[in-house]
């Protein structure tokens, strides 16, 4: 358990589930996209970049001839794409693969052209990601710190957010923050106990 009172717990789960109404279902069949290999689009062969952490399998489209990287959600101009650890997979480590895929991007040349879903286009991809890169790991110091006393990750909301966080918001908050302490938990740097309440109290290790 995050540490909500069943107070909140009624309010942030209030009008939820209307976003499948909003979006097509899933088909019944699909042609994979394998990382490594090329994707022709017209006359144009475009190489294909797996990304991991965001989503279970996110393909970023790179075409050397042109210099475009179609990058989706992987990379962004200014904000970081939510990595979750979501009740479906509580325990994953979705940051330690966003991490390390995110590495491939660091390789594209400094000149390609970015296409991201949100935003601006870009240029100096390695730049972009040595950015992020470093926004995630003063999230972990952060957090570090927070929990040399034990802490829930509901109290560790205002580590990693300071602004005022709505119903949607508080959504992925909580599953960020919980990727982020089990990329700790990963690294063998906190440890998580449940108190009498069942809530998980995180604590830094000495």
């Amino acid at each position: 358990a995050a540490g909500f009172s069943p107070e909140q717990v009624t309010q942030f789960t209030q009008g939820k589930g209307g976003f499948g109404k909003v979006v097509s279902p899933l088909p019944l069949s699909f042609v994979r996209l394998v990382p490594g290999e090329t994707l022709l689009i017209g006359q144009s062969s475009w190489q294909l970049i797996l990304g991991l952490g965001h989503s279970p399998e996110h393909i970023s489209l790179f075409n050397p001839e042109f210099d475009i990287c179609i990058g989706g959600d992987q990379v962004l101009p200014k904000i970081t794409p939510n990595i979750g650890a979501y009740s479906t997979q509580p325990q994953s480590n979705p940051l330690y693969y966003y991490l390390h895929t995110l590495e491939q991007f660091a390789q594209l040349p400094q000149s390609t052209l970015l296409l991201p879903s949100h935003k601006n286009p870009i240029r100096d991809i390695p730049n972009r990601v040595a950015e992020i890169i470093h926004h995630h790991h003063i999230h972990l110091d952060n957090l570090m710190q927070a929990c040399l006393s034990p802490q829930t990750v509901v109290s560790l909301l205002p580590v990693m957010f300071q602004r005022q966080l709505g119903k949607h918001q508080m959504f992925f908050a909580v599953a960020e923050c919980l990727a982020h302490l089990n990329y700790l938990l990963e690294q063998d740097k906190l440890t998580c106990v449940k108190d009498n309440s069942g809530v998980n109290q995180y604590q830094t290790k000495p």
